[in-house]
């Protein structure tokens, strides 16, 4: 060890005879007690990926693939199409009229779930909310979750789609419950 070193070394109380000086006593000393501290905040402040911001609805997705967009989100205005939803036991679908399916995913801040009835209550401007049945013709905005190339959008996901679900995953970012005026498809 050079002269530097020893000096840098014992600078620290470090004396290499197992000791360690008074530095080294108290980190000794304090360690398990920051440790202690670091993870008792990590456990009350990790509320992990699945749990929601607002409370409001907990882990009750039902059959909805959730993702989570942070604000301000963008809302993405590419027209989906429009056809009927299916709300099925594990998936939620629009058939659109060429009859191409879409797998709907939900942004997790617009979206309510309702066991009772099976519907969805798209929120994404609380002014207008969307009560959303089964067999109920919809217009879905937002972008497909898939690139050109075939590779799938990065995004956060909360509730990831059932394996057995089919259609070209879509994140909804705005819905109607009909067309708008002369939109043909």
């Amino acid at each position: 060890m050079s002269e530097d070193e020893v000096n840098a070394v014992e600078a620290y109380g470090a004396r290499g005879d197992g000791g360690g000086g008074e530095h080294a006593r108290r980190f000794r000393t304090l360690f398990p007690l920051l440790t202690g501290v670091v993870l008792a905040l990590a456990a009350c402040s990790d509320a992990g990926p699945n749990d929601r911001d607002s409370g409001a609805q907990g882990d009750n997705f039902g059959p909805m693939a959730i993702i989570r967009m942070e604000p301000p989100a963008i809302r993405y205005q590419a027209l989906g199409g429009t056809g009927p939803v299916e709300i099925g036991d594990t998936c939620v679908t629009l058939t659109r009229a060429n009859g191409d399916k879409l797998l709907l995913v939900w942004r997790e801040t617009d979206v309510l779930w309702d066991e009772g009835s099976r519907t969805i209550t798209f929120a994404a401007r609380p002014d207008e909310p969307l009560v959303i049945a089964d067999g109920d013709e919809v217009t879905v905005g937002g972008r497909a979750l898939i690139h050109e190339d075939g590779s799938p959008v990065e995004v956060e996901w909360i509730v990831t789609p059932n394996a057995g679900c089919t259609g070209t995953p879509w994140d909804v970012s705005s819905t109607s419950a009909s067309p708008p005026a002369g939109l043909l498809e």
